[in-house]
């Protein structure tokens, strides 16, 4: 299977909120695919959404898809996510200006909902593990 049939395979299971079929996608995925950020990515956000408890592995893979894509624009803000989810919102702020100085004047909606998940988590004091949007690229 190509790359974007996998990929499309796993955000059809992330849709359906099917966390196991989604990591065991992407899983399969990584070992055909180890250099792609996108994979990473949505492992990171699969953990992520999953279970708080899973949060060190979303991170995990969220720092791999960087390390493969230092501006890969999801996993700035999704890692900025799990940061607000870890009561570290000075990691999360990081990201954000790296997303700022990604998008610069552009519309950037990855930018904004880390912005507005950032604004949310100062006000309430926690953040949820929501998406704020769809799969950034």
């Amino acid at each position: 299977m190509s790359l974007d049939a996998e990929l499309s395979a796993a955000r059809s299971a992330i849709d359906q909120r099917d966390w196991p079929l989604a990591l065991s996608t992407l899983h399969a995925a990584a070992q055909v695919y180890p250099s792609s950020a996108d994979v990473h990515n949505l492992l990171g956000y699969s953990y992520r959404m999953q279970s708080p408890q899973a949060l060190p592995l979303a991170i995990t893979h969220y720092r791999e898809a960087l390390r493969l894509d230092v501006n890969h624009l999801g996993a700035h803000e999704y890692i900025g996510r799990a940061y607000l989810m870890l009561d570290r919102p000075d990691d999360a702020l990081r990201h954000l200006e790296t997303l700022q100085r990604l998008c610069g004047d552009l519309d950037c909606p990855p930018r904004r909902q880390l912005m507005d998940a950032i604004e949310a988590y100062r006000r309430s004091g926690t953040a949820q593990p929501t998406d704020g949007g769809r799969y950034h690229r």
